[in-house]
């Protein structure tokens, strides 16, 4: 059987155990094994929990599976929180939100130059658990704003936590503009005679006032050559070798110690003497436009004997 088809088995199985549990607990035919269920479904959760997570810290690089793995662990704790009446409400949803939270902050510490946006899960995740904990002690009135800072926050920190070579300011930009939600909401839902509702647009005047004195500064700063960085794990270009012998750079002789003049060859002077020329019969000859050289005549064969006449001439062979 094939992984695919062997992962389709297992989900089928375990949504047919789960669909079956509730049917048989919504109708009361479980009642009487509240308290056994309530410890076996703490167990189940939490072991198969543990077993994610251990399969993870044997294998990093299935580091998805630590999104399962708190998940399960959290709604374990929910089960038995839930069911001993230690917490109520909606701080049992918190404590799978932190769940998720502290899985998506490990799986952006694991490796934060490729998993940044993990930082932005566990940021979100994390300000609704908190918003969730406090519950009924947080005025429905602030909810709205705690919400907006709470995520001007989180991008506010992953502008800090992005490496240089990434492009940063679409954080920066978001995260201001989520600041500058928040105070209005803040504004509008609590009234102007706060403190807060009456200066925050004095704050940012001023945080524009900065930017653009900065801009200008920067455009009228003389430019100054810049050499580029090579980049991160790139080897330097290879040192070509030399083609032949490289000879060592001598200095020159100083007049003690040049070598005597009959040591160095001397070419021999030209002359326009003809007297040594080749003789004219080794000599070619060359005549006309194109310089040709001329083929000698034939040179004439031995002469043949006269005969008297009356005799015949002597048959070869």
């Amino acid at each position: 059987m094939s992984q695919r088809n062997l992962t389709s088995l297992y989900w089928g199985v375990g949504l047919l155990v789960v669909g079956a549990f509730f049917t048989f607990f919504t109708f009361g035919l479980l009642a009487p094994y509240v308290q056994e269920l309530v410890w076996g479904a703490t167990v189940i959760l939490a072991l198969a929990g543990v077993g994610f997570l251990t399969y993870v810290a044997l294998r990093p690089q299935r580091w998805w599976y630590l999104i399962p793995g708190f998940l399960l662990v959290g709604m374990a704790s929910v089960v038995y929180l839930g069911a001993e009446g230690m917490v109520e409400g909606s701080a049992l949803v918190a404590i799978v939100f932190g769940a998720l939270a502290l899985a998506h902050l490990i799986i952006f510490l694991m490796d934060r130059e490729e998993r940044w946006w993990a930082w932005i899960a566990a940021g979100s995740f994390l300000i609704l658990t908190v918003v969730l904990a406090l519950g009924a002690r947080l005025d429905a009135a602030l909810m709205g704003p705690v919400l907006f800072a709470g995520l001007a926050l989180v991008f506010y920190l992953l502008y800090l936590f992005l490496p240089a070579r990434v492009q940063r300011w679409w954080a920066l930009a978001l995260a201001t503009t989520l600041a500058i939600t928040a105070a209005f909401t803040f504004t509008v839902t609590v009234g102007t005679e706060s403190v807060v509702a009456r200066f925050w647009p004095v704050v940012v005047f001023v945080a524009g006032v900065a930017v653009l004195a900065w801009t200008v500064a920067r455009l009228f700063a003389p430019a100054q050559p810049t050499v580029p960085a090579p980049a991160p794990g790139a080897e330097a270009p290879p040192v070509p070798e030399p083609l032949g012998e490289v000879l060592p750079v001598t200095e020159p002789y100083s007049e003690e110690e040049a070598p005597p003049a009959e040591a160095t060859p001397q070419p021999e002077p030209m002359t326009d003497d003809l007297s040594e020329a080749p003789p004219a019969d080794e000599a070619p000859t060359f005549s006309g436009a194109a310089d040709a050289p001329t083929e000698a005549p034939p040179s004439p064969g031995p002469e043949e004997p006269e005969i008297p006449e009356g005799e015949d001439r002597p048959h070869s062979g």
